[in-house]
């Protein structure tokens, strides 16, 4: 059981990770990484998900990564550097 209003969950009914993006009449509204679907899940039913369920779930971290002796630019799993990183 959670109660988050933001963050990463398991959704343990379904074995999903999603996004907390809301809560509606008591439950827990989640949209998936991809951002493609959503759906809603009873609080009981979501738990914190861990850093590897995120990652094989496609969940893109901001990842600090040092460059020498510059400041760290902040890049996406993907290489994509962040905006407002230090360039």
């Amino acid at each position: 059981m959670t109660n988050q209003t933001r963050g990463w969950v398991v959704d343990t009914s379904s074995g999903r990770v999603g996004r907390v993006v809301g809560r509606n009449w008591g439950l827990l509204q989640l949209r998936s990484p991809s951002k493609r679907r959503k759906w809603e899940c009873l609080p009981r039913e979501a738990r914190p998900a861990t850093a590897e369920e995120k990652r094989q779930a496609g969940v893109r971290t901001l990842e600090p990564i040092p460059v020498g002796d510059r400041a760290p630019f902040i890049v996406d799993r993907y290489g994509g550097v962040a905006k407002g990183a230090n360039t």
